[in-house]
């Protein structure tokens, strides 16, 4: 018989979470699988625990990750509203411009591959905040250009997810 990897319990049961079957956990409500269906679930979850979009969450979660860096605000477009996805950020002492600018040679490198062409923005907003959007003529947003930046948006946490993994990202 199985048991909870968590917490120990046997009672394991088949569940429909965000309209994708897993088996849960009766006990604590762990996934005890590690498929995909299972990853799924999980990157959901967490993304609805933080207010996020589940398309944008993962390139959250790798800016996140990077020291010295936190995110202050994001969001993942409208078509409706004619707004593009963005990503803002505030950084601490000089390990989190070190991110920063690894965060614009990771853009620069991968442009080719976006759909859209993805900059970063400088401001001061209380602290010296950083915005990573995709530079478009604000009169010229459609929901199609919107469509193309969300559709960027896996891409972009792909391309930070591998480079920060590489040597150039931490020997400056």
């Amino acid at each position: 018989m199985e048991s909870c990897p968590e917490c120990g319990c046997s009672r394991i049961h088949a569940r429909v979470r965000h309209g994708i079957a897993v088996r849960e956990c009766d006990l604590c409500g762990a996934l005890v699988d590690d498929d995909p269906a299972a990853q799924q679930v999980r990157l959901l979850q967490a993304a609805r625990a933080h207010g996020a979009d589940p398309l944008l969450w993962p390139l959250l979660q790798t800016l996140g990750e990077l020291p010295g860096l936190r995110v202050l605000a994001s969001h993942f477009g409208d078509a409706a509203a004619l707004s593009v996805p963005f990503v803002q950020w505030s950084v601490s002492g000089a390990g989190g411009l070190l991110q920063v600018e690894n965060v614009a040679k990771s853009l620069a490198l991968a442009a080719r591959s976006h759909r859209l062409h993805w900059v970063l923005e400088a401001e001061y907003l209380n602290c010296l905040a950083f915005t990573l959007k995709p530079r478009v003529d604000p009169a010229a947003v459609s929901a199609s250009i919107v469509a193309a930046a969300r559709a960027d948006l896996q891409a972009l946490h792909e391309d930070l997810a591998r480079n920060r993994r590489l040597s150039w990202w931490h020997r400056p």
